[in-house]
């Protein structure tokens, strides 16, 4: 065969088929070829012709060699309508794949009109009995990354920064969209400045029964009842860290070769050693260590940020914070920010968290959880607030972020009213929180509000009906730091973030502000009073700028001696004074200190009766009960008592001695006055208190010489 084959290739074809030619006898075009006969009798048939063997032939001279005949041209019968087919054929396969490519292309970006004006109502048109299915799928399709992408550029006027951390953009999306962690980075090619992934429960759970989800196509919302319907911490976990195991083999001749462990030094190892296997299998690369090593956020991409939602189930307890502490240790590692929702009106008492007493507590457990995590950067705490919240509501939850340390709050979730905006639908009728325009009035006062009472010193994060860039310019001028899209998102498309930044960005051009200058500046401040002129004062004219000295001490103490012996010399004359007449009242002296008619009896506190003089003319005192105020003396033309009336006033001791000043109630004692020690008890009060073992009374404050008050034991609640 070999020798066959060799043989044809060293004689030329056209040579071979000259030859052959020249050698068989050329028919006769007019006579007709005679028909081929039967084999006769039993002869046996003739085989079917074959291949005729090849006759060996010698190589041609140039003299005998003569040329091949020019083949001849195709008959139009046989090959006309075969190669207009296949040209034809050919142009549309060009034309449907070009077609094809352009309009990937085209569709790639996501601020292509196809999306808003034909998938979108189509996609909405199918799934109009089943909103769930297109959530779903929307997920599905955004998790396998073959979505639209944002290919436009944020405009400078957009970024800003909070919580230490870069932002290109502020439109983020909400939680509730993607709760299982599944789509993060599509979400991010789609242009969201922040996504926010959740509620993540601890434990998985379905959530309520299906149908739970309803759109109000009258005025663009949705009311849901999902329940938080949650995949569990351990599936969100596993997708954060495939994330992450991801980067660093995708980013790895990138990454500082310092993060890589040097390979061993045995040869027989060498072979087998990875060291990107060995660094994600170290504690180094826990969690997205990797990510902050190289200064990344933990959402892996320049300018965006990634938040975990962290929600309960609905075996809790509810009135405990474990599952929010849980949530902290496990995913805390790899989110940016991180969030505590007590704000769900499907989870049954899970809003009873939002009181005073119980956020305060729960904000204090996770602040403290979340510094507990091991890693370096330690991620924002915010709580997530309903918009159905009266002023009451508003300060206390004032009050627990301010005094727990947390880092902001997002106002807020869907509301369980249901307002009138939201149209007259039968579906309204349906259990649920409503989301989309009809609760930007709502989630609006309820930021202002809050924005009040922390007095701008909370950032605050604004969602509710937000589908235009003038919707996120009024929640920034109430005080939003972020804005996030949910209900908008779902009627406007892929396209809606891009959208909502050019319009944003064109709003800000023509006020000439940036995004963070706009923060809060709806906010109606009053305007303080000019300063009144300086007045220039000696250092020591407040008495507060240094201690008074000795010599200073001495000079006031000096002039407190002379004052109080001006006092007890006008007392000792008081004192002298001669002694009243029968028809005068043993407490003349004091009676004429205080100016009073004439006509009307005045009451007077009566000394006690012991220190009274014994005198006939005494005035005589009315029988019957002493009041507080004393009893009351008998005017001098009232008939006295005698000796035959009932109850007859007890006679006074005649030992007693004659009235003094000093022993009236009240009177300090008159050696004692002149004593430092007693002065300097004047002076300083709580020093002498100090001194002698007294307890000042809760005011501080105690004359000297009172005896101490016996407090009472008991305590009231």
């Amino acid at each position: 065969m070999l020798r066959v084959a060799a043989r044809r290739a060293l004689v030329p074809r056209a040579a071979l088929s000259a030859r052959l030619q020249s050698t068989l006898p050329k028919p006769d075009a007019a006579t007709p070829l005679p028909p081929p006969t039967a084999p006769a009798g039993n002869a046996p048939p003739l085989p079917p012709p074959g291949p005729q063997p090849a006759v060996p032939q010698p190589s041609p001279t140039v003299a005998e060699s003569t040329p091949a005949p020019a083949p001849a041209a195709p008959s139009s019968r046989s090959s006309g309508p075969g190669a207009g087919k296949r040209l034809k054929s050919l142009l549309v396969s060009s034309a449907l794949f070009l077609g094809t490519g352009a309009f990937l292309a085209y569709a790639y970006d996501s601020r292509a009109g196809v999306h808003r004006w034909l998938i979108q109502p189509a996609f909405m048109a199918l799934t109009k009995d089943d909103p769930e299915l297109a959530h779903e799928i929307a997920v599905k399709i955004l998790s396998k990354n073959v979505g639209p992408v944002d290919c436009g550029v944020d405009d400078e006027r957009l970024a800003f920064e909070l919580w230490g951390k870069k932002f290109s953009n502020p439109i983020g999306i909400a939680a509730g969209f993607d709760k299982h962690a599944e789509a993060i980075d599509g979400l991010f090619n789609l242009g969201f400045g922040y996504v926010e992934v959740g509620s993540i429960t601890p434990v998985p759970q379905p959530g309520n029964p299906k149908p739970r989800v309803f759109r109000v196509p009258e005025s663009n919302s949705v009311v849901n009842r999902y329940g938080f319907n949650s995949e569990g911490h351990a599936a969100a976990l596993a997708r954060l860290r495939q994330r992450v195991i991801n980067f660093v083999y995708d980013y790895a001749p990138s990454l500082p070769a310092s993060l890589f462990p040097a390979p061993p030094a045995t040869p027989t190892s060498v072979e087998d050693f990875d060291p990107i296997r060995s660094y994600l299998a170290s504690p180094e690369a826990a969690g997205a260590a990797p990510a902050d090593a190289v200064g990344l956020p933990r959402s892996l991409s320049p300018g965006k940020v990634l938040g975990l939602n962290l929600g309960k189930n609905k075996v809790s307890d509810p009135d405990s914070i474990d599952d929010f502490v849980k949530g902290i240790a496990a995913l805390g590692p790899y989110a940016d920010v991180l969030i505590v929702n007590v704000s769900s009106p499907n989870t049954p008492g899970l809003r009873n968290l939002q009181r005073k007493g119980m956020l305060s507590e729960l904000l204090e457990g996770v602040v403290q959880a979340r510094d507990l995590l091991p890693t370096s950067i330690k991620p924002p705490v915010l709580v997530k607030v309903a918009p159905d919240l009266d002023d009451g509501q508003i300060s206390d939850i004032a009050y627990a972020v301010t005094t727990s340390k947390v880092d902001g709050v997002i106002v807020s979730n869907t509301t369980i009213s249901r307002p009138a905006s939201a149209g007259t639908s039968p579906t309204l009728k349906e259990t649920g929180g409503l989301s989309g325009p009809p609760v930007k009035a709502l989630a609006l006062r309820a930021l202002s509000a809050l924005y009040e009472q922390t007095d701008g010193k909370i950032p605050l994060v604004g969602c509710g009906g937000i589908a235009s860039g003038q919707d996120a310019l009024d929640y920034a001028k109430a005080g939003a730091s972020l804005v996030q899209l949910y209900t908008g998102f779902l009627y406007g498309g892929v396209g809606l973030p891009r959208r909502i930044k050019d319009e944003l960005a064109e709003l800000l051009r023509k006020e000439g502000k940036t995004w963070k200058d706009v923060v809060g500046s709806g906010r109606a401040k009053a305007v303080p009073p000019p300063p009144a002129p300086a007045v220039a004062v000696s250092q020591k004219a407040d008495g507060l700028s240094e201690k008074p000295t000795e010599e200073d001490f001495q000079k006031q103490l000096g002039e407190a001696k002379v004052e109080l012996e001006a006092l007890i010399k006008e007392l000792a004359q008081s004192d002298a004074a001669p002694p009243a007449t029968a028809g005068e009242s043993a407490a003349a002296p004091v009676a004429t200190t205080v100016a009073q008619p004439a006509t009307t009896p005045v009451p007077v506190p009566a000394p006690v009766a012991e220190s009274l003089p014994t005198s006939a003319a005494s005035p005589a005192v009315a029988p019957g009960p002493v009041s507080s105020a004393g009893p009351v003396p008998v005017s001098p033309s009232s008939p006295a008592p005698t000796a035959s009336s009932p109850n007859p006033a007890p006679p006074i001791a005649k030992t007693a001695p004659a009235s003094k000043i000093d022993d009236l109630p009240l009177a300090a004692p008159a050696q004692a006055i002149l004593d430092d020690k007693a002065i300097s008890a004047l002076l300083d009060p709580a020093k002498a208190q100090v001194e002698t073992g007294v307890v000042p009374t809760p005011e501080g404050k105690k004359d000297v010489g009172e005896e101490p008050k016996k407090q009472d034991d008991k305590r009231w609640v």
